[in-house]
């Protein structure tokens, strides 16, 4: 009974571990909805608290949070938020971000 506990439990432990093993998001490829994490270049800078991220399949605009880094055209960045998709997205998608890091 104990050991079938514990090999129930570590099935449970590699489920989780598998999940988060997934292939690299590209803005192309991104879900509807949900949080992610994206790396890119900051393309353009627009007018509040938002700018456009580039990779190599396309551009998105990303909303920035309140507390964040200063970014400049042509950087690096990491972004972790929440898709926000816009009439299921036919008329496209952007991300509210939650974290933006400078790597």
């Amino acid at each position: 009974m104990q050991r079938n506990m514990i090999v129930l439990m570590a099935l449970f432990l590699l489920s989780g571990t598998a999940q988060a093993a997934q292939p690299d998001l590209t803005i192309r490829n991104l879900p509807d909805s949900g949080n992610i994490t994206l790396s890119g270049m900051v393309d353009k800078i627009g007018t509040g608290k938002s700018f456009a991220l580039r990779d190599a399949s396309g551009i998105i605009e990303v909303e920035m949070p309140p507390s964040h880094p200063n970014i400049r055209v042509g950087q690096n960045v990491i972004v972790s938020g929440t898709i926000n998709s816009h009439l299921w997205g036919i008329l496209g998608k952007d991300i509210t971000a939650s974290k933006i890091e400078v790597p």
